[in-house]
């Protein structure tokens, strides 16, 4: 089997997993996001914190299940998600006004926890590269559990604000976008090639590829704009902003894959794990996905306001 025929079947069942969980529940949905977030997280740490890949224990343990608590704790702890699992409008905690902040501080105060176990058990002497690592460590982390909470955000936010469908509306619409950067951009870099966009990052990236994945996620975004498909907040967004919107979330998605390229670049590795066949890690698949969904929110909530 060729590389890119695994690569392929690997997308097909991810597909298939990832639509089915979106159809079937919520409940299905919101785990399979957190589970593959706390993958990721791990896969980060992992990467970041190279000492960590030969230790077994306990110790990986608590640190793999303060990551998995990073990823839980901040979603749990907004108004969307508890509406959305009580189906009503109780707020089990007194959040309101700090709702924002706590979903910034939670993470961050378990990225420490976790700066602070590898600290005092696992490398006590911080070298430069150490420390280094824990920084590495520490932001990585925030802005995975800030990208999680925000696709769960998007899909809550839509499913209790629009008729119900809208949640399964913009994730699909979001997570097309991110697809649609990807697959143009690989086939336009090897059918154009030309200049390379950033060789002693990532080797294979080209400006052709970037221009074919703004045009992708372009044409993806105002087919979901057409008033066929579109419902909701984009129902009366003209397609010209659409192709605007799509456009510039690729170059925000491929700014997300060479940052984790840069990483993987700087500590010697070609993927982030194995556990994908053809693929690599979870991570290596949603780099750009993790940039992309922090602005895609931020859209969504600038739209509502105006």
């Amino acid at each position: 089997m060729s590389s890119l025929q695994k690569r392929s079947l690997s997308a097909l069942l991810m597909l298939a997993i990832f639509i089915g969980a979106l159809l079937f529940s919520p409940t299905v949905f919101v785990l399979l996001i957190l589970i593959v977030s706390a993958i990721a997280a791990k896969e980060w740490l992992f990467l970041v914190m190279p000492h960590l890949r030969e230790r077994k224990g306990i110790t990986i343990f608590l640190m793999i299940l303060l990551a998995v608590l990073a990823v839980l704790i901040p979603f749990f702890y907004s108004v969307e998600f508890q509406m959305l699992l009580y189906r009503k409008f109780t707020i089990i905690f007194p959040i309101d006004p700090i709702d924002l902040p706590i979903r910034i501080l939670i993470p961050a105060f378990l990225a420490v926890a976790i700066w602070l176990l590898d600290k005092a058990i696992i490398s006590p002497e911080c070298n430069k590269e150490t420390c280094r690592s824990r920084q590495f460590m520490s932001i990585g982390l925030v802005y995975i559990m800030l990208s999680t909470t925000a696709i769960l955000w998007i899909y809550a936010h839509g499913r209790l604000y629009g008729d119900g469908s809208d949640g399964v509306y913009l994730i699909l619409l979001l997570c097309s976008m991110v697809w649609a950067t990807d697959i143009f951009a690989y086939f336009s870099g090897k059918t154009i090639g030309g200049a390379k966009m950033a060789p002693k990052i990532s080797p294979n990236k080209t400006w052709a590829g970037l221009i074919g994945g703004m045009a992708g996620s372009a044409i993806v975004a105002m087919i979901f704009g057409l008033p066929k498909f579109s419902i909701g907040l984009f129902s009366t967004t003209p397609l010209y902003y659409m192709g605007l919107m799509g456009a510039v979330l690729a170059v925000i998605g491929q700014v997300g894959d060479l940052i984790v390229s840069a990483l993987k670049r700087k500590y010697n590795l070609k993927d982030t794990g194995n556990i994908i066949p053809g693929h690599g890690g979870v991570l290596d698949r949603i780099d750009g996905l993790l940039l992309v969904s922090l602005a895609f929110a931020l859209i969504i909530t600038i739209l509502e306001v105006i």
